[in-house]
């Protein structure tokens, strides 16, 4: 912890009833309790412009969602944020240029100098560059390359905002460009390198140069640093190649879709890379997809990278879940409990998902995950190659899904398994499926009835109670259903005060409820909702309980907030 104020708030726990809440820690967010890291609002997803490193003061850039550029310390904290053009595109990016950062974003130019005080705002470039699509992956003699759709180089001094003709490069599928140590100017275009001579893309015996192995795929914004040529690709990936872009060994980090044999972990929070820079030797910094950056080292003798340092905030949780070893599924990433707020995922997933989850036994998952664009049924333990989705082509769900609830056909361990999907308006959607950690889904079993004794005007969570009780929070109450055929119909309702949105979780006898407007979470007992413990969470949106382990999402600082329940005194 970085004060005595994050030390003490680190000790609250509030004892009611028979147990307390102890506060273990933040996942999630490198600012940790003290200032915490915050991104904007995030239009489809927002992709990160790769991060920036300033050598000299120590400090990193990169985008926090749409509008916002933060300015982040090697040890994660958050030192200043700056308004940027919220316009974007996936050709978005950003290169440190003498005393300035050059951006390209939504297609036009922006700078911001180093240092710049807390919310100042990047400015336009002034240069008539018509319709840039890519800049220099570094920069050289003060000047930034700027590559204009129509294949038209220049070169552009942010100082002065003056450019002048650097040549042309036309092709398809521009990837990257930069200089080498001597000078040398290249160009990655899909899966071919071509160097620029005299203003010209060379065409000899050597060049243009396809990425040599017969599976490489080329890079995702080319890099040189040193002797090697660096880059990204889907699947978490970094690359390496030599100055003639021979593998070298190719893979440094992850394993692209079709280049690897067999199973190779993948942290998606580095998902295509937009900025790869040398912090000191053998310490790198990756700016990932979506603006969260990664400090990494050089492993000499698996010659590859390991992931060290995880800066940036949990903007975009999804469901929140727990096994009964305290590890914590959010986003795409999953970490353990004894995982602190700088560590990266121990195991992550292209999939997320997208509503709270039902629990089949105290480490199997099941619920509704989104992957490239299709929501699926994702099931399974919180291991590497355990945890899988099945990528239906299209799932019948209500609207506006809250959560779903896992219960068999009948009661007493008979039937088979139904996964219902409540929606906020109270549709219910069920769904039939197996122990099949693969491929669980079998059959969309059509529209359920919740028979509610009074009108509700939106539902905000579901979960069992017991196998012949469901669970709902509605309109700032819990609503109990009990079995009416394949319908349920309310048996009672409840409240503590709670305000209009609430989230479940239930473990061991215990209901555990987040209260958004009441900024608490609150342990009941599910017996006669008697309360165990409280504790104070920030605008708390998920939440997940097992066993003894607790993890709350703290929406205004953007991280999970992780408790150990304790028998009181």
């Amino acid at each position: 912890m970085r004060c005595v104020a994050s030390m003490i708030l680190a000790c609250l726990g509030v004892v009611a009833g028979a147990e307390t809440l102890r506060f273990e820690g933040v996942l999630g967010n490198s600012g940790e309790l003290g200032q915490p890291v915050t991104f904007s609002t995030m239009k489809r997803e927002t992709r990160g412009l790769g991060a920036a490193y300033d050598a000299a003061r120590g400090v990193l850039y990169d985008r926090a969602g749409s509008g916002v550029l933060n300015a982040y310390g090697l040890d994660g904290r958050l030192l200043a944020r700056y308004t940027i053009a919220a316009d974007d595109n996936h050709m978005d990016t950003m290169t440190l240029c003498g005393d300035q950062l050059v951006m390209l974003l939504g297609g036009r130019l922006y700078k911001l100098r180093l240092g710049s005080p807390d919310g100042a705002v990047a400015e336009k470039v002034k240069a008539a560059i018509s319709d840039p699509v890519g800049i220099s992956s570094s920069a050289r003699a003060g000047r930034v390359a700027v590559r204009s759709k129509d294949g038209k180089l220049v070169l552009m001094n942010p100082a002065d905002d003056r450019a002048e003709p650097f040549g042309e490069a036309p092709g398809e599928g521009f990837n990257g460009m930069d200089w080498d140590d001597q000078g040398a100017f290249y160009l990655v275009f899909g899966k071919v390198a071509h160097k620029l001579e005299n203003g010209k893309l060379v065409a000899d015996a050597q060049w243009p140069k396809r990425f040599a192995g017969e599976r490489e795929s080329g890079i995702d914004c080319a890099t040189r640093l040193g002797a090697y040529w660096f880059g990204s690709a889907y699947h978490g990936t970094i690359k390496r190649f030599t100055a003639e872009f021979e593998p070298a060994p190719g893979v440094v980090l992850g394993g692209a879709s079709g280049h690897f044999i067999g199973h190779v972990p993948c942290n998606y929070d580095v998902e295509l890379a937009r900025g790869i820079h040398l912090a000191a030797s053998g310490l790198y910094v990756i700016g990932g997809m979506y603006g969260v950056v990664q400090l990494a080292e050089w492993r000499p003798e698996n010659k590859g990278l390991r992931l060290l340092r995880r800066i940036g905030a949990l903007s975009a949780p999804g469901g929140v879940a727990l096994d009964s070893q305290g590890r914590v599924l959010a986003g795409k990433n999953i970490w353990n409990w004894r995982d602190d707020a700088l560590a990266p995922a121990d195991v992550s997933h292209v999939f997320k998902l997208i509503a709270p989850c039902a629990l089949f036994d105290s480490d199997t998952v099941v619920g509704l995950a989104e992957v490239y664009g299709k929501v699926s049924v994702a099931m399974g333990r919180f291991e590497e190659e355990e945890l899988y989705c099945n990528r239906l082509d299209k799932l019948a769900l209500p609207k506006d899904v809250v959560g779903v609830a896992l219960y068999r056909e009948q009661p007493g361990k008979k039937g088979g398994w139904r996964l219902l999907a409540l929606g906020a308006a109270g549709q219910a959607q069920a769904h039939e499926i197996v122990e099949d950690r693969r491929n669980p889904w079998r059959n969309d079993l059509g529209v359920v009835k919740l028979h509610a004794a009074s009108p509700v005007k939106s539902y905000t969570a579901v979960t069992m109670k017991d196998p012949e009780t469901l669970i709902a929070a509605a309109d700032g109450q819990v609503i109990e259903f009990g079995r009416d055929g394949a319908a349920w119909r309310e048996t009672g309702r409840w409240s503590d005060g709670f305000g209009p949105k609430l989230r479940l979780a239930v473990s061991d006898g215990r209901l555990a409820a987040a209260d958004t407007e009441k900024n608490r979470v609150v342990i009941y007992a599910l017996a006669d909702h008697r309360r165990l413990a409280e504790t104070r969470v920030d605008a708390p949106t998920e939440i997940a309980l097992n066993g003894s382990f607790l993890v709350a999402y703290d929406s205004a600082g953007q991280r999970l907030m992780k408790y150990k329940m304790e028998a009181g005194n």
